[in-house]
C-alpha cells in the first residue's frame, strides 16, 4: 500500500489488527500508521489473522465507535483528480520482503 496511500487523505480509514496475527505481523500496522497517519489504527490482544472472529464484540464496538465519531468522504471528482495529479507529498521508504517496516510507529491499543 506504500505507494498509495497517500490516497487516503481523502478518506477515513481505520485499520483493525490482531496482535498475535500469524499471517501478517503486527509490526505491519506501524507501516499502516506510517504511511497512513490520519488511518484509527487498532491492536487487538490475543487476536490472530481475524480478529473479528477471535474477538467479535470488541471489533463491533470499534467499528461502531469509529462510524459514529468519523465523518464520511465527500466525493469531488476534482479533489480526486488534484491528489492524484500531485502524489504523494514523502516518497514513503520501501521495505524488501521479509524485512522488518521501516519507521514503525506507535499504535493504539484498545485497552480493556
Amino acid at each position: 500500500m506504500a505507494d498509495r496511500a497517500y490516497l487516503t487523505e481523502a478518506m477515513p480509514m481505520c485499520v483493525i489488527w490482531g496482535r498475535n496475527d500469524q499471517i501478517i505481523p503486527v509490526r505491519h500496522a506501524g507501516n499502516a500508521a506510517a504511511l497512513a497517519p490520519s488511518a484509527r489504527v487498532e491492536v487487538l490482544p490475543n487476536a490472530g489473522h481475524f480478529p473479528h472472529k477471535d474477538h467479535p464484540q470488541r471489533f463491533v464496538r470499534i467499528v461502531n465507535d469509529f462510524i459514529r465519531t468519523t465523518d464520511a468522504a465527500a466525493y469531488d471528482r476534482e479533489d480526486w483528480r488534484a491528489l492524484l495529479a500531485a502524489g504523494p507529498r514523502i516518497v514513503p521508504l520501501q521495505a524488501e520482503a521479509a524485512e522488518a517496516p521501516i519507521a514503525p510507529v506507535h499504535v493504539m491499543s484498545t485497552g480493556a
